[in-house]
């Protein structure tokens, strides 16, 4: 006789999951764009049973809400991914980024080689899909929930932040991300005890992500037309001193990793110093030097961490190279920060329930994740500044629990020349952990859950 969780494992279907996620990406959703994408999934889960509301945002972004209602005196469980995409798949704007777009970054979704490809299926509308074909599984193996199972799409979570630039500003719905719809959500009546996070992790199960701080470093130099000076005089520009920076951002930023790696409990981060972006000049005259160059800096931080002290450590290593160079100088601007980093007791109920989900699909227990699962930034750290538990874990790129040097070595980024792709297999695998989590959480009372959590954290 099958348990409870076969029988909502069998109730999930590939051809439905397939084609949600495959109509999904067809809808594109860049960031600030995201309501036409939080209709349809309204629409579709409305269609499935649950109850399903859209909640607008500013002009053209929405959220996706969906509710399983619960018997009650459960704990309610929230799976939460973002609709906007990282690109926009236009290529006029994408081709900064990425050149040429591959098929795999256009929101128009296909199959091969068991793989769905398409802008956002990836990053992160896989994930999301798997949820709500988990919830929609336990719904119809009629097993009795005591807690609320939420699904929530929600706008804006990609890590884009407003900024004024050298040459154009970037303000407006399509850069405000990093938590933009989630904290409306957490704002307008959408509570909870504990959160999935389906965002793609290899199926490995995290308990932590890191914070960032964004950095304008303004480098200042000589102004000079070149007819008028010694070559010597023309690089002390400020895009010859902006070299400066790079050189001694590049040479501070393994020491700031090794100093600040940070062990969750199921495994670390290793927070990155990026150079993300140079502005400097102007192409249509480039006889003449200039005197100002920006650099965007991204510096992840630790839970331990704070802004304050992390830009104390970068002036310290810009001042002393600014010693050394009489006509190099330079200034700092923060333009966002979502610091510190956030994490979730290795001892949580829900982190312990993923765990177990995923022995029971993939037949094994992680050692421990590899660092790039949890070191992005996500949605996760508005739940836990206001103390509410997040564990992360998602389908792709290849749907399996590998080993950390398998990992390391094969994962390092999504893009293949392809584009953006989840594996059929990941996507199934996917939707039994929730499926699996849910049944584990939401059948017992809060009490139970409670006591669970204490005796399992001994």
């Amino acid at each position: 006789m099958l348990d409870n969780t076969e029988v909502a494992l069998s109730r999930i279907d590939k051809e439905k999951l397939t084609g949600l996620l495959c109509a999904m990406v067809d809808i594109n959703s860049p960031t600030g764009e995201e309501k036409e994408c939080a209709r349809f999934l309204t629409g579709y889960m409305s269609g499935l049973g649950l109850k399903a509301n859209l909640q607008d945002l500013e002009g053209a972004r929405a959220n996706a809400i969906g509710v399983l209602p619960g018997s009650g005196g459960g704990p309610t469980l929230l799976f939460v991914g973002h609709l906007d995409t990282t690109l926009s798949g236009r290529p006029e704007e994408d081709y900064p980024w990425v050149g040429t777009l591959a098929p795999g970054f256009k929101p128009k979704s296909y199959i091969k080689d068991d793989r769905v490809y398409g802008l956002g299926s990836f990053n992160m509308k896989g994930g999301l899909v798997c949820a709500v074909m988990a919830v929609d599984a336990v719904r119809r193996s009629g097993v009795k929930l005591k807690g609320d199972v939420v699904v929530a799409g929600v706008a804006g979570e990609s890590e884009k932040s407003p900024v004024d630039g050298l040459h154009r500003s970037f303000r407006g719905p399509r850069y405000n991300g990093a938590g933009f719809g989630v904290r409306h959500m957490v704002r307008h009546g959408v509570v909870c005890d504990y959160v999935i996070e389906p965002e793609p992790s290899d199926l490995y199960v995290a308990n932590v992500r890191t914070g960032y701080l964004r950095v304008k470093v303004i480098v200042k130099g000589n102004f000079a037309y070149q007819a008028f000076v010694s070559p010597e005089v023309s690089r002390r520009g400020a895009i010859e001193q902006a070299y400066r920076v790079v050189d001694a951002v590049n040479r501070w930023a393994p020491q700031y990793t090794k100093k600040n790696t940070y062990d969750s409990g199921l495994g670390v981060i290793t927070p990155h110093v990026t150079i993300g972006a140079i502005e400097g000049g102007v192409p249509y005259f480039s006889a003449y030097v200039p005197a100002i160059c920006n650099l965007y800096l991204d510096i992840r931080t630790n839970p331990d961490q704070s802004a304050a002290e992390v830009l104390a450590e970068l002036d310290g290593v810009l001042g002393e190279e600014a010693g050394k160079e009489p006509h190099f100088g330079y200034e700092l601007e923060v333009y966002y920060t979502n610091v510190p980093g956030t994490v979730t007791s290795a001892g949580s109920y829900v982190v312990q329930a993923m765990l177990r989900a995923q022995e029971r699909v993939l037949g094994q227990r992680q050692k421990a994740y590899p660092s790039w699962v949890a070191n992005p930034s996500s949605d996760a750290s508005t739940f836990r500044q206001i103390g509410i538990p997040v564990v992360t874990c998602g389908p792709g790129p290849d749907g399996e629990v590998r080993s950390e040097q398998a990992t390391q070595a094969g994962a390092r980024d999504f893009r293949t020349s392809e584009g953006e792709y989840q594996t059929i297999g990941g996507l199934l695998a996917a939707t039994r952990m929730y499926a699996t989590a849910i049944l584990d959480i939401c059948t017992k009372t809060r009490e139970q859950v409670k006591r669970l959590e204490r005796k399992q954290s001994k």
